[in-house]
């Protein structure tokens, strides 16, 4: 299981935790780098189960600047992550509202990279997203 998160997060949910079954996640239980390989920064992502009808409000720290990478941790509220539980929709907003990716039906309890990347063919610009899996986590 993957766990990224921030300290100050990490704290006080380890120490609840204590009381937790072996294995449960104290933090942010899946995750997955960003990268930004675009000339516009991300401002917002969202997540939402592939079997949901809405998306719900923004991951929090998930802005990403123009060329940069950031480390998305979200907490899915289970600590089994297996089958469709792990099959998620990401809806990536671009600086200004002018554009947006999205990628439906994702495993993102195997994903450790999705990438946005701008890309040219026959003249038009388009926004592709990559998805890398982890090899080992199946």
């Amino acid at each position: 299981m993957k766990a990224i998160c921030n300290l100050a997060l990490c704290i006080p949910l380890g120490l609840a935790g204590a009381m937790l079954p072996a294995g449960a996640a104290f933090c942010s239980d899946l995750g997955f780098t960003l990268d930004n390989n675009t000339s516009q920064d991300i401002t917002a992502v969202y997540l939402s189960k592939h079997s949901a009808s809405n998306w719900g409000d923004a991951l929090p720290n998930s802005t990403t600047k123009a060329g940069a990478s950031n480390n998305i941790g979200f907490d899915d509220g289970k600590a089994n992550t297996t089958g469709d539980d792990c099959n998620y929709d990401i809806k990536l907003l671009l600086m200004g509202g002018n554009g947006k990716a999205v990628v439906y039906s994702i495993d993102l309890c195997a994903a450790t990279e999705v990438s946005l990347d701008t890309k040219t063919d026959d003249g038009k610009t388009l926004d592709t997203v990559t998805v890398t899996y982890d090899a080992y986590s199946k």
